[in-house]
């Protein structure tokens, strides 16, 4: 999780793809105590995210703290136009010209880092 200033607030290393959606709820309730009300979180699986939030035990926190979940701005527009207008941060407010994709920026010019790591194993994450 990173802000849009750039700045990485939050890293989870997910081995395995049955561990993602824990992450990301961790990920919430540390954002919510820590900076509070009136925050948003936007990536590609936004509306998942959502349904997964409100059916969590952060359900209220969630929604006493006014937390906005919706999809980047490069989410694929034909998608649905339904999904578009509820969760593209265009047609919402408070976001202004931000794409949402600062991690995306952040992974893209971290590439290089894979000829460094790229022979690592399990032995060296410990």
């Amino acid at each position: 999780m990173a802000c849009h200033h750039g700045f990485i607030e939050c890293i989870a290393e997910m081995k395995q793809s049955g561990e993602l959606m824990k992450y990301e709820l961790a990920a919430v309730s540390w954002l919510l105590n820590i900076c509070g009300e009136d925050q948003a979180v936007g990536h590609d699986v936004g509306w998942v995210s959502k349904k997964m939030i409100a059916s969590s035990s952060l359900r209220k926190e969630v929604q006493d703290k006014w937390l906005k979940v919706v999809v980047n701005a490069f989410h694929r527009f034909t998608h649905n136009h339904l999904c578009q207008l509820e969760n593209h941060p265009l047609y919402q407010v408070g976001f202004g010209n931000e794409d949402l994709e600062t991690c995306e920026h952040i992974f893209s010019s971290s590439n290089n880092m894979a000829l460094l790591i790229c022979h690592t194993s399990e032995f060296h994450w410990k």
